[in-house]
């Protein structure tokens, strides 16, 4: 579809920058459009010196549009190579500069952006490839898509680890604790050595 839309916009180009050939050229085809309506077996039984002129006339214009309608073609086809080693030239340029700002650049690469580009915000899928065409494009487009995961990352749902209950201690005479003696205080010191804790 993209190379479609492309062909017919160089064309329509084309017939602006070629105005009066094309002009010439409709002019013709509508003249020649109106012998084809002509009986031309009843112009010859009423008029044979009619009939002789017209045909001269019919084939003269065939002639001219033919000339007119080669040149065209030729002019054209002449564009047409012009213009792909135009674009050709500048998608290198281009593609060099990309590789130079995106130092991950591939294939594979560009089909993410691709995607990334129609999915997220909507560009058509038949033309989203045309934004290698400007570096600074391709470049935003890349940290968008960097940032868009980063952005995924941190707002991912972190894995819930269940901690463990501590286990009950069971008091009694002969529990010993577990503590510091060297934070407890005197009374508490004292209280803990008549215990029998050493």
């Amino acid at each position: 579809v993209a190379e479609q839309r492309k062909a017919f916009e160089a064309q329509a180009q084309f017939h602006q920058e070629n105005i009066k050939e094309v002009a010439q050229l409709e002019a013709i085809n509508s003249s020649l459009t109106e012998f084809s309506q002509v009986d031309w077996a009843v112009v010859m039984q009423q008029d044979p010196a009619m009939f002789q002129q017209l045909v001269a006339q019919q084939k003269q214009l065939e002639e001219r549009r033919n000339q007119i309608q080669g040149a065209l073609n030729v002019k054209y086809q002449k564009s047409t190579e012009e213009r792909q080693l135009t674009e050709a030239k500048l998608a290198q340029e281009s593609e060099t500069e990309i590789k130079r700002l995106i130092k991950e650049w591939s294939p594979e690469l560009d089909s993410k952006l691709q995607k990334f580009a129609a999915d997220r915000y909507g560009f058509p899928r038949d033309t989203v490839g045309e934004y290698k065409k400007d570096p600074k494009v391709a470049k935003l487009l890349h940290d968008a898509y960097i940032g868009q995961q980063i952005i995924q990352k941190q707002t991912a749902k972190p894995k819930v680890v269940q901690e463990a209950n501590p286990v009950p201690t069971v008091g009694g005479s002969n529990s010993k604790v577990a503590r510091d003696p060297a934070k407890m205080s005197q009374a508490e010191y004292a209280k803990w050595r008549k215990q029998g804790y050493s």
